[in-house]
């Protein structure tokens, strides 16, 4: 997937890549990850609870890197994870 290949799906206008940051502490930023909700789980992940996932081995071969577009016209986001 190219940056240039994607087009808005709300008003048919570019997109461009970009990364949605995940804010850890006050001086730690990390890109956005996406994990399986079954996994989150069974790791005792539970969402509105602040959980350190970056240093913990167990985590990191669940997490999945997040690639995000945004619409140069509208705004629109849509991300993949890949």
């Amino acid at each position: 997937m190219s940056d240039g290949s994607l087009k808005c799906p709300k008003c048919s206008n570019t997109m461009e890549s970009g990364v949605k940051i995940d804010f850890i502490g006050s001086t730690q930023v990390y890109p956005e990850r996406w994990m399986n909700s079954a996994i989150a789980n069974s790791l005792g992940i539970v969402p509105g609870k602040t959980v350190n996932l970056i240093p913990s081995v167990k985590f990191a071969e669940h997490l999945i890197p997040v690639k995000s577009f945004r619409c140069t016209s509208c705004g629109f986001l849509e991300a993949y994870a890949q």
